[in-house]
C-alpha cells in the first residue's frame, strides 16, 4: 500500500480503525496509508487533531503534523451561515476553530494550538519556522449516499492568519470565534502526492528536524 495522500482523492476511514486492509468499500484505507506500527493510530476524532510527539523527541516541534479536517454536514444554516471553504486549487482554506460557547476564543483546544503554530509559521527567524509543525488537510465528503466515513485529501500548508469572529448559537446566542486563513503549498514536486513517511519521520524521536526535513516536499524546504 503506497503511504501518500494523493490531491483530491477520497480515503476510507473505517469505523473499526484497522491498518491491516489496503482498500475498504472500495476506497483506499486512511489508516493503511498513515500506519505506524511503533506508534498510536492518527485519528480525525476532532477537526483539529494534533499528532502526540514522542517523549524526548530531540525535534524541537510541537507536534510532527496537525490535521486539518471540515464535516460539511455540520455547516451552517440561515441561522449560522459560517462555514469552512476549501479551496486548494487557489492556495487556501478558510477555517472556523473549535471555540463553541461564550469565553475566551483562545482558550478552547484547538484554537490555542493553532495560535501557538501561527507564531512559528510566520516569524522571520528560520530558526523558529523549522520547528513549526505541518497542517494536513482533509474534507469530510458523501460517497454512493454513504455520508461518513470518506475524507478527500486537501493539501498541506501552513497558517497565513487568525480573526477574530462573532458567531450565533440559538442556544446559548452570540460568541467569539477565531477564522484561520491556511496557504495550501504546492504538491507539484511531487506529482501531488504527500508521502506520510515525511510525517513517520518526524514522529521518530530519534529523529531532529533536520534530517526529516530531507523527506518533505519541496515547497515545504522553501
Amino acid at each position: 500500500m503506497s503511504s501518500s495522500f494523493r490531491s483530491g482523492v477520497v480515503y476510507r476511514y473505517p469505523s473499526d480503525r484497522s491498518n491491516r486492509q489496503q482498500f475498504v468499500d472500495g476506497l483506499p484505507n486512511f489508516f493503511a496509508v498513515t500506519a505506524d506500527d511503533d506508534r498510536a493510530l492518527v485519528l480525525l476524532e476532532k477537526g483539529i487533531s494534533q499528532i502526540a510527539q514522542a517523549k524526548k523527541a530531540i525535534s524541537k516541534a510541537s507536534f510532527p503534523a496537525i490535521v486539518i479536517s471540515s464535516s460539511p454536514h455540520s455547516r451552517g444554516s440561515e441561522w449560522n451561515p459560517w462555514h469552512d471553504v476549501f479551496e486548494p486549487d487557489l492556495g487556501y482554506i478558510r477555517y472556523f476553530g473549535d471555540a463553541k460557547k461564550a469565553g475566551n476564543p483562545a482558550l478552547a483546544p484547538g484554537n490555542k494550538v493553532l495560535l501557538s503554530e501561527l507564531e512559528k509559521h510566520t516569524s522571520g527567524d528560520a530558526g523558529v519556522r523549522a520547528s513549526a509543525s505541518p497542517l494536513v488537510f482533509f474534507e469530510r465528503v458523501a460517497v454512493e449516499g454513504r455520508s461518513y466515513g470518506n475524507i478527500k485529501f486537501q493539501g498541506f500548508g501552513v497558517i497565513e492568519k487568525a480573526e477574530l469572529v462573532t458567531q450565533f448559537n440559538p442556544g446559548i446566542g452570540y460568541f467569539t470565534n477565531y477564522v484561520f486563513q491556511f496557504a495550501v503549498l504546492s504538491l507539484s514536486d511531487e506529482d501531488e502526492e504527500l508521502d506520510w513517511d515525511w510525517i513517520n519521520s518526524r514522529r521518530n524521536g530519534n529523529i531532529g528536524d533536520a534530517e526529516s526535513i530531507r523527506l518533505a516536499p519541496l515547497s515545504w524546504r522553501k
